[in-house]
């Protein structure tokens, strides 16, 4: 799973669907880092892509804020 892979640090990224950098972080997992908390009270309603990047794994999730 992806969260057992996580023991460096990890990049989250989130873009709009027009490719717009809205949100972007490095958490240090120092160990395993299980569960990220980001705030998304600012994001307009819509569609966005959440790209989550350590060392040796990439993941990306398509959410939609309401």
């Amino acid at each position: 799973s992806f969260a057992n892979a996580m023991t460096e640090n990890v990049k989250l990224t989130i873009l709009s669907t027009d490719g717009k950098l809205v949100y972007q972080n490095v958490y240090s997992s120092n160990g395993v880092l299980d569960k990220i908390s980001v705030q998304l009270s600012h994001l307009k309603q819509g569609l966005y892509l959440c790209r989550v990047n350590s060392k040796n794994v990439s993941s990306v999730v398509i959410f939609t804020k309401k």
